[in-house]
């Protein structure tokens, strides 16, 4: 191991001479921004299975269906 790291460091430059422009940061933003909102809305898609795969249910799952009539018909105006 002592010998690759040996020879990493003596093929490898010291220097990149490398530029990052303002476009390369604020593409970097750009893709970090989409990688939360693309698992944001993952996990929005799919919170019910996700529940239910941990074991956590909702109550309206324990309603029974004359509950939910009751609930339904108090809660619409007349």
């Amino acid at each position: 191991m002592r010998y690759f790291i040996a020879i990493v460091l003596l093929v490898l430059p010291l220097n990149a001479f490398a530029y990052l422009d303002p476009g390369t940061s604020s593409l970097i933003i750009q893709g970090l921004i989409a990688a939360i909102a693309s698992v944001a809305t993952g996990i929005g898609l799919f919170w019910h299975k996700i529940k239910k795969m941990f074991g956590m249910r909702d109550n309206i799952d324990e309603l029974s269906d004359e509950e939910l009539d009751k609930a339904d018909s108090s809660t619409t105006h007349k």
